[in-house]
């Protein structure tokens, strides 16, 4: 590739770093989050953190995918120690999936959806659920499952073009099997979450119901709403308007909610927010100057410049924040810091820096202060609000691991059996290649357990992750396959050569 070539994802910044990948990803890796930001966010009155973990962590494929393989997880390891030390929980989050569950940038490689999506959708899914499977199971060791909660197990998968039926079969699959590893009940494996696919949180009301454990996480952002020049106290009001309501019916429809990311960011002003190049809704110039998606309604010149704003400013974007944790109650903020830029050597994206929130003021020093924000701000406005009535915090048994957890109906089990029938396209289950698992599954034997030594060694990096066998593989003597992140739209292998194969390797 032509390292002049802008890095747009990891797989082209991979690429373009070349020889260079190991070094700069290792040095940004043990020098842009440390034990000072852990101590930081506990001392800020926070007591969970969310870590995205990159599936090649784990489970890379050097010959395929041109990722730093393992090195996140070395790091990851390191961060359960100091969430330990300074009595932080963990919600691990599974962030991207083999060939892409959004095709977003952060999902890995920008590009086109690969995961239960095209030829390649179905083996995809089951290399991700394998994946899934080996965090869950590390999850719930002893000296482990302490500190990691809850197990949030994929990202942002784009549920309007993977469709319903094919994400709530891959959830539930995914669910069962977790379950069936850990056992049912409270203390039995983390809580486990799934996402609503950004097409709200209504459409998941009596999923599953019965499942142990099983909550609802919803990112909400203002910023990629169409733009807007409305005043920030204006701002202020529209998470407890939009959003209130709803997260607490979700409470009682489904269970456990939170949202794990959103930011108080008000417009999509910033470096690369929509992707690498795109532009912003905001000024018009998105996706690009020449043909935009919006009419621009202001200039995005100023958004950076934290160090001009004034307290009126930074008083208004502190409500925006209030609104915000009063409206969803369980949340994680997108993110704890952001880096400088090299053109100006500020921080980057100030609205989504918690951290630089908290030492120019207008992010709340006691993140507890919420209750009643929103009514507050309305008062403030000289409006008022529909009474938001907050949902009793008391659940049923069965959502916490009690009574009745497990349980679901036959219906549901019937309904969701996989592979899924068909996949988006008229793809059918039965003719899709899926891979055979050979040897013993994905097992992560690195990490902290209650054995002092390894706890020592884990958080020195002497003791690096790694595989106890192969996983999931191609069958054998099968060269029809197509690349893994390219099968979407790829046609279908022969079968007279490979067979329509099932994950026990039977045709």
């Amino acid at each position: 590739m032509d390292s002049a070539t802008p890095a747009e994802d990891e797989w082209t910044l991979s690429e373009n770093l070349g020889d260079d990948l190991a070094e700069v990803l290792e040095n940004h890796y043990k020098t842009f989050i440390t034990e000072k930001d852990f101590a930081a966010i506990a001392a800020a009155g926070l007591n969970w953190v969310r870590i995205p973990v990159p599936y090649w962590a784990i489970d890379p494929r050097p010959e395929t995918e041109p990722f730093l393989p393992y090195v996140a997880w070395k790091y990851f390891i390191k961060s359960m120690a100091w969430a330990r030390k300074y009595g932080i929980r963990i919600n691990l989050d599974l962030h991207t999936a083999p060939g892409s569950q959004n095709g977003w940038n952060h999902s890995g490689k920008l590009g086109v959806i690969n995961f239960m999506m095209g030829t390649m959708g179905l083996a995809n899914a089951q290399r991700t659920l394998s994946i899934i499977r080996a965090l869950a199971e590390f999850s719930s060791l002893p000296g482990n499952r302490d500190v990691i909660p809850m197990f949030s197990i994929l990202n942002e998968p784009f549920w309007i073009e993977i469709g319903d039926n094919q994400m709530r079969t891959f959830y539930y699959n995914a669910y069962k099997m977790i379950r069936d590893l850990t056992g049912i009940g409270a203390g039995k494996g983390p809580q486990l979450a799934i996402h609503d696919g950004f097409h709200g949180t209504n459409r998941w009301y009596d999923y599953l119901r019965g499942a142990d454990r099983l909550a609802l996480d919803s990112h909400r952002y203002l910023c990629f709403m169409p733009p807007n020049d409305e005043p920030l106290i204006d701002q202020a009001l529209k998470p407890c308007v939009k959003w209130a309501h709803e997260f607490n019916k979700t409470v009682n429809g489904f269970g456990i909610s939170l949202s794990g990311e959103w930011s108080i960011a008000v417009n999509d002003c910033g470096r690369f927010l929509n992707a690498v190049g795109s532009g912003a809704r905001f000024d018009g110039t998105f996706p690009n100057a020449s043909s935009p998606a919006y009419e621009g309604v202001g200039s995005c010149d100023g958004w950076e410049d934290y160090e001009t704003w004034d307290a009126d400013m930074k008083e208004d974007l502190h409500r925006i924040a209030l609104a915000h944790m009063d409206t969803f109650q369980n949340w994680f903020y997108w993110t704890w810091k952001t880096g400088k830029t090299i053109t100006t050597g500020r921080i980057a994206n100030p609205l989504w820096s918690y951290q630089l929130g908290l030492d120019q003021g207008w992010m709340p020093k006691d993140p507890r202060s919420h209750k009643g924000a929103c009514n507050s701000i309305a008062t403030a406005a000289g409006t008022h609000l529909r009474q938001i009535k907050r949902t009793a915090s008391v659940l049923p048994p069965w959502q916490t691991g009690g009574v009745g957890a497990g349980r679901l109906s036959r219906q549901d089990v019937e309904r969701y059996q996989w592979p899924p029938e068909e996949l988006v396209g008229g793809l059918k289950g039965k003719d899709l290649p899926q891979y055979t698992q050979t040897g013993k599954p994905l097992v992560l034997v690195g990490g902290p357990t209650p054995t002092p030594t390894r706890m020592v060694a884990a958080q020195k990096g002497a003791e690096p992750p790694r595989r106890t066998a192969p996983s999931w593989v191609p069958i054998e003597g099968c060269d029809e396959y197509p690349e893994p992140w390219s099968g979407n739209g790829a046609p279908l292998p022969d079968r007279r050569k490979c067979g329509a194969m099932d994950n026990t390797g039977r045709d």
